[in-house]
């Protein structure tokens, strides 16, 4: 069956060991179970700890990984309206290593971007159950930070506490004006030569360079402001 769409991602874990082969097996041993297009107790993806994703089932299909099959056009993770992807190895017990964790939140951020994907969950946020384990499971608020930016909120207190400026007619969504950003760079660039990041022997090299990194670092933003906001221009 085609899921029509997606909205949610839904984390477990396998108890096993973390290893690339045994995710293979994992496999091996559903299709020997259920059937080799069997759609029971299986994932999308499976990621080890060495940091491979192993693609298990295709992304337009309903699998039954969380346990509820629900509907399509459910406001809660279901089978039909969300996509599983297994850590492989024991959360309860051990931890998650890094090379799976980043590998994991490049996996999370490429499936939210391509389908505008709304939230996050454990398996243990959709039934009864301790997957995806402890060690897991705590990660998954870092992960939603990651994914769907709520760092902003972070930033901005920092900000705020730091005296750049005051949180009564601001939040980190205000727009910013071209004047700010100007400064923004401006500032930057300043910092830059103080600290000696950047080399100057004389007044007319020292704009000239000013005047090169101003524009190198303003053109970064304005490629990163087309390509992540203004789609197509």
């Amino acid at each position: 069956m085609v899921m029509l769409n997606p909205k949610f991602i839904v984390i477990h874990h396998s108890v096993t060991d973390g290893s690339y082969q045994t995710g293979l097996n994992i496999i091996k041993r559903q299709g020997e179970t259920f059937g080799k297009d069997s759609v029971k107790n299986c994932y999308h993806y499976m990621i080890s700890k060495e940091g491979h994703i192993i693609a298990w089932k295709p992304e337009n299909l309903v699998i039954g990984h969380c346990g509820v099959d629900g509907d399509y056009k459910w406001d809660k993770p279901c089978n039909f309206n969300s996509f599983g992807i297994c850590f492989l190895g024991n959360f309860e017990i051990d931890e998650v290593s890094e090379k799976q964790y980043q590998t994991g939140l490049v996996l999370i951020k490429a499936l939210v971007e391509k389908y505008n994907i709304k939230d996050i969950y454990g398996h243990k946020d959709v039934i009864n159950t301790e997957c995806p384990g402890k060690n897991l499971y705590k990660l998954i608020p870092k992960i939603k930070k990651e994914v769907f930016m709520d760092w902003k909120q972070d930033v901005f207190n920092e900000a705020v506490k730091r005296g750049w400026h005051n949180a009564v007619d601001r939040t980190p969504d205000t727009p910013i004006d071209f004047g700010t950003l100007d400064a923004i760079l401006l500032n930057l660039v300043d910092w830059l030569m103080d600290n000696g990041y950047i080399k100057v022997t004389s007044q007319d090299e020292e704009k000239k360079r000013a005047e090169d990194i101003g524009q190198t670092i303003a053109q970064t933003f304005i490629n990163e402001i087309k390509k992540n906001f203004m789609k197509g221009i």
